[in-house]
C-alpha cells in the first residue's frame, strides 16, 4: 500500500456549458463534484486533469465561484499527503506545489493542463487555471511559452519505491503541433543519474495530452490535424488523452510499450454517436514499473438517447407534413420507452430524470424539413433538450437507384461540423474507399478542388473543375472518338476518366481502387498532366492511403483546363514538352493549345528519415504486462485509516489538525532535485 500511487484521471468537464439552461445548467458541476467525491472516497493520492475544465477561456463568475467552492470542499482539509516532489522547485509558479504552502491545508492535490476551450489568452497569456493556481487550489503545468521550440519538462513524483515522471502538454493548435513533431521541434527532458547517464528507465513515465487523436482513415480527420501515437517518444509508458469526448472503458495498447487512457468528457455536449458510450472516471494504480487501470462509472451523467431515421426507407408520404410529424413523434416516443438509469434510494449523485434525445433525420428523396423548434414543444418537461431534438443528415443518394456494388453514400452530419468531426476534404476519400468511382471527373482532381475550397477559401473551385472537365471531355470525344449515340458517348467519357484516374494514381500507390474492366477502344493512351503541380498531388494523396490535405503555405491554383488542354493522342508531335510547368492560371490557359507527348503522371514518395536522437528503451514487454503485473491485493497493507467524511461546506484553510509535509517536520531533508538532460525524444 505504501508503494502504490493512486491517480484519479479526469478530463473535459466543460464547467459553464449551458449554464443558463434551467434544466441542464447544473450538469457539468454535478459530474465534476462526483469525480472529486470519488477521489476522496477512494483515497486517491492525486488527481490528473487532461484539459477543458471550463467550457470557455473566460468563464463566468458563477462558473469560477462554483468550481472554486467545490475544489475547496473536496481538495482542502485534514489529510495525509503521501507523495513528495523530486523536481526542481522552479518548475512551479510559486516555487513549490500547493500542498507545501504553509498557508494552505491541501489533502487532495490536483495537477492540470489547459485544453482548447480554456486555453491562455490576452497579453499576459493567462488562463482560468492560473486563477485557480494563484489561490493554491491546483497545480497548473504543461504551458507552452515558445512555440518555435517546445520543451516538455517532467514533474517528478515519488511515493515509497514508486517513482513517476509526469509530463504535460497543454493544447496547441493541431496543425502547428503536428508540424512541430514532424520537424523535430518538440523535445522532452529526462532525469539523469549522478553519473550523468539517462535515468528514464527508472521512472514510470506518464503524459497528459489534449489534442485531436488520429483514429484511422475512416475517421475523417486529416493527418496534419491530429496527433498520432507514433509521434510521441518511445520511453513513455502511459498517455492520458484529453479532448476526445468518447470514453474508452479501458486502457488501450497503442504501441509495444505505450498505453493510452481516454477518459472522455463527463458531460454530453456534441450529442453525436461517440457520446452514447457510458461515461467513466479512471483510477490508475502504479507500483514501480507496473500499473493497472480501474474504470469508475459516473452516475450523475444525464442519459442520452439517439436514433437515425430515413424517411424514404420508412416510406413516409412526401408531400404531407403531418405524416413526417407523426413518424418522427413515434420515433421519439419509442426512444423515451427505452430503459435508462434510475435513481437508487439514498444515492448521493442520482442520474437526472429528463434524458437528452437526438433524432438524426435523412430528408433525402424529395422530403421537406419540418421546424425542429416547433416539433420539440410537444416534448416539454419530458426531454432535456426540446429545442434541438431533430438534426438533419443529408444523403445524396436517397431515392436514387443504387448501382451494382454500391456500399455507401456521401453524408454530412450537421452536429459534427463544429466539434471536430468529419473534415470536408476527406469526404471524397471516404467515399472512394468503398471501391466506387466517378464517371466523368477523376477523384484526385475533385479532391484538390474540395481542399482549395476548405483550406484556401477559394470561391468556386468545384464549379471551375467540373466546368473545365466537361469542356475538355466534350472536345476530346468530338476530336478523338467516333461516338455518336448517348451510350457510346457515355462509354467513351467513362473510359477516358478511367485512364486519367490510372495516370494520377499509378505512381502514388493508390491504384488498388482502379476498376478491373479494360478501357474502351475509343479512348486514347493516358496523356500527361502538366497543369497540376506535383507537390499539390503529393500533399493531396500522399502515400495513397488518405489525402493529407494542404499545409498553411499558399500554393498555386490548379487550372483543370490546362490538364485537358495539354492532353493529345499518343501520336501527336511533342511541341510543348520542353516548356516548364504552368505556375499560374494565365500560363496554364496559354499552354492549353500546346500538344504534348503522354508521360507517366505522379511522383514517388521517399521513405521518411528516422528522427535523430531517439533512443529505444529496453523495457519488459508490455504485451505480457497482465502476467508480469503484481497482484495489488497481496500487498501487505498499512493499518487502515477511517475513510474521510465528506464535508458539507468548504473547510477553513488552516486548522489545528493540519498535517505538515515532511520537509516541515524536522525529518531528514528531501533528496536534491534531479538534474535534467536536454535530449530530443
Amino acid at each position: 500500500e505504501k508503494d502504490v500511487l493512486r491517480i484519479l484521471i479526469a478530463t473535459d468537464n466543460h464547467v459553464g456549458y449551458k449554464e443558463r439552461d434551467p434544466v441542464r445548467g447544473e450538469d457539468a458541476l454535478r459530474s465534476l463534484e462526483e469525480i472529486l467525491h470519488i477521489g476522496r472516497e477512494r483515497r486517491c493520492d492525486m488527481i490528473l486533469h487532461a484539459g477543458d475544465l471550463f467550457d470557455e477561456n473566460r468563464p463566468s463568475r458563477q462558473s469560477l465561484y462554483r468550481t472554486m467552492e467545490l475544489l475547496r470542499r473536496y481538495c482542502c482539509g485534514d489529510g495525509d499527503i503521501s507523495i513528495c516532489v523530486d523536481s526542481d522547485p522552479s518548475q512551479f509558479r510559486f516555487g513549490a506545489p500547493n500542498w507545501e504552502d504553509e498557508n494552505m491545508n491541501v489533502c487532495l492535490p490536483i495537477f492540470a493542463i489547459h485544453g482548447n476551450h480554456d486555453d491562455p489568452t490576452g497579453e499576459q497569456k493567462l488562463a482560468a487555471l492560473d486563477l485557480l493556481e494563484v489561490n493554491k487550489l491546483l497545480n497548473y503545468f504543461g504551458k507552452v511559452d515558445n512555440f518555435d521550440k517546445i520543451v516538455v519538462n517532467p514533474v517528478l513524483l515519488r511515493k515509497g519505491s514508486t517513482k513517476v515522471a509526469l509530463y504535460g502538454l497543454g493544447n496547441v493548435r493541431d496543425e502547428r503541433l503536428n508540424r512541430s513533431f514532424n520537424q523535430d521541434k518538440v523535445s522532452f527532458n529526462v532525469p539523469l543519474r549522478p553519473d550523468g547517464k539517462s535515468a528514464e528507465s527508472e521512472w514510470f513515465n506518464i503524459m497528459a495530452l489534449h489534442q485531436n487523436r488520429f483514429k484511422g482513415n475512416a475517421s475523417g480527420v486529416p493527418r496534419q490535424n491530429c496527433i498520432r501515437e507514433d509521434m510521441l517518444p518511445e520511453f513513455l509508458d502511459l498517455v492520458v488523452w484529453g479532448h476526445e469526448h468518447d470514453c474508452n472503458g479501458k486502457e488501450q495498447q497503442a504501441t509495444r510499450s505505450l498505453h493510452v487512457v481516454q477518459p472522455g468528457s463527463s458531460i454530453a455536449t456534441s450529442l453525436n454517436a461517440g457520446e452514447l458510450k457510458p461515461k467513466h472516471a479512471f483510477i490508475i494504480e502504479v507500483h514501480m514499473d507496473n500499473f493497472r487501470c480501474i474504470p469508475v462509472p459516473l452516475r450523475s451523467v444525464r442519459p442520452f438517447l439517439m436514433e437515425d431515421v430515413s424517411l424514404a426507407a420508412r416510406e413516409v408520404e412526401k408531400n404531407s407534413e403531418d405524416s413526417i410529424w407523426r413518424c418522427l413523434s413515434e420515433v421519439v416516443e419509442q426512444l423515451l420507452q427505452r430503459p435508462r438509469p434510475t435513481p437508487q434510494e439514498g444515492e448521493r449523485f442520482p442520474p437526472p430524470e429528463l434524458p437528452l434525445v437526438r433524432v438524426r433525420v435523412d430528408y433525402g428523396g424529395g422530403y421537406h424539413p419540418i421546424s425542429g423548434q416547433r416539433f420539440g414543444q410537444q416534448f416539454l418537461n419530458r426531454v432535456a433538450n426540446p429545442e434541438d431534438i431533430l438534426i438533419t443528415i443529408k444523403r445524396r443518394d436517397a431515392g436514387v437507384p443504387k448501382p451494382a456494388g454500391f456500399t455507401g453514400a456521401l453524408e454530412f452530419h450537421a452536429e459534427e461540423a463544429s466539434t471536430g468531426g468529419q473534415a470536408t476534404p476527406d469526404i471524397i476519400f471516404h467515399y472512394l474507399s468503398t471501391g466506387q468511382h466517378l464517371d466523368l471527373i477523376p477523384e484526385p482532381d475533385l479532391n484538390l478542388a474540395v481542399q482549395s475550397f476548405v483550406q484556401q477559401s477559394e470561391v468556386n473551385p468545384i464549379e471551375r473543375v467540373v466546368t473545365d472537365h466537361i469542356k475538355a471531355m466534350v472536345e476530346y470525344i468530338s476530336k478523338h472518338t467516333a461516338a455518336t449515340t448517348v451510350d457510346e458517348i457515355r462509354a467513351a467519357a467513362k473510359a477516358r476518366t478511367e485512364e486519367l484516374r490510372v495516370a494520377r494514381l499509378s505512381e502514388s500507390g493508390a491504384v488498388q481502387h482502379v476498376k478491373s474492366e479494360p478501357p474502351s477502344a475509343a479512348a486514347a493512351v493516358a496523356p500527361t498532366a502538366d497543369g497540376i503541380e506535383d507537390q499539390a498531388l503529393e500533399e493531396a494523396w500522399g502515400d495513397g492511403s488518405m489525402p493529407n490535405g494542404r499545409t498553411e503555405e499558399p500554393e498555386e491554383e490548379t487550372d483543370m483546363a490546362s490538364v485537358f488542354g495539354s492532353m493529345q493522342p499518343a501520336k501527336a508531335t511533342p511541341k510543348g514538352k520542353a516548356k516548364s510547368k504552368a505556375k499560374s492560371k494565365a500560363k496554364a490557359k496559354a499552354k492549353a493549345k500546346t500538344k504534348a507527348e503522354p508521360e507517366p503522371f505522379g511522383i514517388k514518395r521517399q521513405p521518411p528519415e528516422p528522427l535523430a536522437g531517439i533512443v529505444k528503451r529496453q523495457r519488459p514487454d508490455r504485451a505480457s504486462q497482465s502476467q508480469a503485473m503484481i497482484d495489488l491485493d497481496d500487498i501487505e497493507e498499512e493499518p487502515q485509516r477511517p475513510a474521510p467524511v465528506m464535508p458539507d461546506s468548504a473547510p477553513s484553510s488552516l486548522g489545528a489538525g493540519r498535517r505538515m509535509p515532511q520537509s516541515f517536520l524536522g525529518q531528514p531533508a528531501a533528496p536534491q532535485p534531479k538534474k535534467f538532460s536536454f535530449a530530443r525524444r
